[in-house]
């Protein structure tokens, strides 16, 4: 809520300790993912690319590591293949916001 409010100190203050309380990729890994974005994006308005992008790749990073040691199953009720490739499609386009900004794209 505190993005939302443009206070982006806070936001990543309280992202940050929530991703400290995360203790199960197996069954907690959108809340993993949200936060790695949400940090994200607070860097970018911060003018911190380099964090932003730092947080970006964590999205693709643990969804990487979440099909590594759990696999691609369509089984899952949630965590299915589509799921997957969107959040590797949120953390490509989280990195490309950040080389825009640093101006390494063009």
């Amino acid at each position: 809520i505190y993005y939302t409010w443009n206070n982006y100190d806070t936001s990543i203050s309280y992202g940050k300790k929530t991703l400290n309380l995360l203790t199960n990729l197996k069954t907690q890994l959108e809340y993993y993912l949200f936060q790695y974005d949400v940090l994200a994006q607070n860097y970018y308005e911060l003018n911190q690319a380099d964090s932003g992008i730092y947080y970006s790749s964590k999205v693709k990073k643990t969804v990487e590591n979440y099909e590594l040691k759990f696999g691609k199953s369509d089984n899952h009720k949630f965590y299915d293949s589509h799921f997957l490739e969107i959040w590797k499609g949120i953390s490509d386009g989280g990195i490309a916001q950040g080389l825009i900004v640093l101006s390494k794209f063009f």
